[in-house]
């Protein structure tokens, strides 16, 4: 550690008393330097309250995991160092003056180079210029950061937040690689946060979610990932993709960091018209966490369309669902209210109207500066009927009723998520494979939360993973069965890590 750090740490001991979390803060082991990665938002919040450890050595500790990793895994398109510095300086201050803004002060985190952060540049992961928006900072990253949680930077996307099926390499920022397997795409589009979080370069990382593009680079890379209920997180000041699906999430190694993340950011916004009047979500990472009586629906997976499920991701479903039982919850078997074919085929004539409506004016001045895959996408949605788009919509409304009236009938809904685990960049079919046969466009279509949670890890020590749903709102649900299980799952022992990146 260097000596400013030491330093700091020294003034932590002696400074003014901090303010401290329910309790008295335990006293506890200060961790080396090279473990403050493996910390969790929980973990280190208890820390830095303690006075082990400052907001500014966490910080750090990230910055410098960034520059020894992030070249290979690609996970950040713009690293704002100085900016991360100051705000970490800043949050040492005050909480050093005992004003403590809650548990995300001084966590780092990372955000989709989609959000826009002021002046940190946002790029889209594209040369579109988007400098009407010079100025602007979204609402999440707002939240966040009066929340008193230290800005990394900006991180990996696929262009205009659009899921990668397709691999052209045409993109300004290569898209990220998985952290387990530098051969293996990190999922789309919430590239850079998924890679980040399973590579260690973020704590937290706030992605966006229209078909699954939260969860599906949780799974990829290990992480966990919420969707929460559509428009329980203000979208201002983010590029859209499709307004009427567009979901803030965030990325965590821990469930529990999800949780936090999703209290800061959460709360009607009038600029976002969107945005839903309910109260902010308040959240309890102490909560009692038993299973015992839980009524649980468990899709039926014995229908064609779910036989592309690969081995390892069914062995992760039945550990979780043999965990379940463990732990005293009903399971009951249960079919989806439609076909996975029935929400994808009203998500693709939606997404294709809602997509262009939103960018054209974007793309038209140049349609050379997007990609191929953009300018693939363009032509779906302009040879669509309005009377088809203005039947789909009616039709989402209706799925999304239906779907609320069937989860009714349990506590939540246990499905699988992605069908295989993350596919290798050559051949581009494995990528292919891997997004487009999943059972996330339901939660998406629907508006209702979803957790992506891990499973574990195959033989070659690929993540797995399994989803969740829940009723409009209860986020807590699906929070207290992913806290509950997530040990379980993981087993005992301390965090596993990818090796991939550490030869």
């Amino acid at each position: 550690m260097s000596g400013h750090a030491l330093t700091r740490r020294h003034l932590l001991a002696g400074g003014a008393s901090l303010a401290l979390a329910a309790g008295a803060a335990r006293a506890q082991p200060r961790p080396s330097s090279q473990d403050l990665t493996q910390l969790s938002a929980t973990e280190a919040g208890r820390l830095m309250r303690a006075r082990q450890i400052s907001p500014v050595e966490l910080t750090e500790a990230y910055l410098a995991r960034i520059e020894k990793v992030d070249a290979r895994l690609g996970s950040f398109i713009h690293v704002a160092a100085p900016e991360a510095r100051a705000a970490a300086k800043q949050a040492e201050r005050e909480l050093l003056a005992g004003q403590d803004r809650g548990p995300m002060h001084g966590i780092p985190f990372g955000v989709k180079d989609l959000f826009f952060t002021g002046d940190i540049p946002t790029t889209n992961n594209s040369r579109v210029d988007l400098s009407r928006y010079a100025g602007v900072r979204s609402a999440a990253v707002e939240r966040m950061q009066n929340a008193g949680a230290v800005l990394l930077g900006k991180m990996d996307t696929g262009e205009f937040a659009t899921g990668t099926v397709k691999l052209y390499g045409d993109l300004p920022h290569p898209l990220a690689r998985n952290p387990w397997d530098l051969a293996r795409f990190a999922g789309g589009s919430s590239t850079g946060p998924g890679a980040g979080v399973g590579g260690r370069t973020v704590l937290i990382g706030v992605g966006s979610d229209t078909g699954g593009s939260v969860r599906l680079p949780a799974a990829a890379c290990g992480g966990q990932g919420l969707k929460p209920t559509y428009g329980r997180i203000s979208r201002y000041g983010a590029l859209e993709n499709t307004w009427s699906r567009d979901t803030v999430g965030p990325i965590a190694w821990h469930v529990a960091d999800c949780g936090l993340a999703l209290q800061a950011m959460s709360g009607f916004d009038q600029r976002d018209p969107m945005s839903a009047e309910v109260p902010p979500f308040a959240f309890n990472p102490e909560a009692p966490r038993s299973l015992a009586g839980l009524r649980i629906g468990v899709v039926r997976r014995d229908g064609a369309e779910w036989v592309k499920i690969s081995p390892d991701v069914a062995a992760g479903l039945e550990r979780c669902e043999a965990a379940l039982r463990d732990q005293g919850a009903m399971l009951v078997p249960v079919n989806l209210p439609q076909s996975l074919a029935t929400y994808g085929k009203v998500a693709g004539v939606i997404g294709g109207v809602e997509f262009y409506i939103s960018n054209i004016d974007l793309i038209s001045p140049d349609p050379s500066r997007v990609g191929q895959g953009i300018r693939d996408r363009l032509p779906r949605a302009t040879s669509t009927n309005v009377l088809d788009y203005a039947r789909a919509v009616k039709q989402a409304a209706e799925l999304s009723a239906e779907m609320e009236a069937f989860l009714r009938g349990m506590d939540a809904l246990f499905l699988p998520g992605t069908f295989h685990v993350a596919g290798r960049f050559d051949p581009p079919a494995e990528v292919a494979a891997f997004m487009l046969e999943n059972a996330m466009v339901p939660a998406s279509i629907t508006g209702h939360p979803a957790l992506a949670l891990r499973s574990g890890f195959n033989a070659q020590g690929l993540p797995t993973s399994v989803q969740f749903m829940a009723k409009h709102y209860d986020e807590a649900m699906l929070l207290r069965l992913g806290m509950a299980l997530e040990p379980l799952l993981d087993g005992p022992g301390p965090r596993r890590l990818p090796t991939a990146l550490e030869s």
